[in-house]
């Protein structure tokens, strides 16, 4: 079994990974899984806007607060193949990795969102065109 595990190749990969742990919020509360899967979709088109330190930042700071962020920040922290796996991911991005691992990271991570995103939708049936209240722009 473990040779049939190195032939698949990165998408599988990052598609079981993923598959695996938005799973695994099936039997969470409804509105924290529904928070989930609602920042599953969202999130790679926030480290597309903001980039993937930023993403993080808030992912963290949301955190604090609400276990579904948590979640993802954990998830996306474990993502296989990210280099340097000590410590956390934004503590990695901010202060050890060099131009180059930022970048790897970065287009790791997109990938493996867009598999997050795919199981969000079809495993958890989060809706891809809801936004959460507050999220956006404001006419404030």
């Amino acid at each position: 079994m473990q040779g049939r595990e190195a032939l698949k190749t990165l998408e599988q990969q990052l598609a079981a990974y993923a598959y695996e742990k938005v799973k695994e919020r099936l039997n969470e509360k409804k509105e924290l899984r529904d928070k989930y899967g609602i920042w599953c979709v969202g999130t790679g088109q926030l480290v597309r806007n903001c980039g993937l330190a930023q993403a993080l930042a808030f992912l963290e700071s949301k955190g604090a607060k609400n276990d579904a962020f948590k979640w993802l920040l954990c998830d996306l922290n474990d993502t296989p193949g990210l280099p340097n796996r000590e410590g956390s991911l934004l503590d990695r991005v901010t202060t050890n990795y060099d131009v180059a691992d930022y970048v790897f990271a970065t287009q790791r991570i997109q990938r493996v969102l867009v598999y997050f995103k795919r199981f969000a939708v079809s495993v958890l049936g989060a809706d891809p065109t809801t936004r959460e209240e507050g999220e956006g722009d404001s006419e404030e």
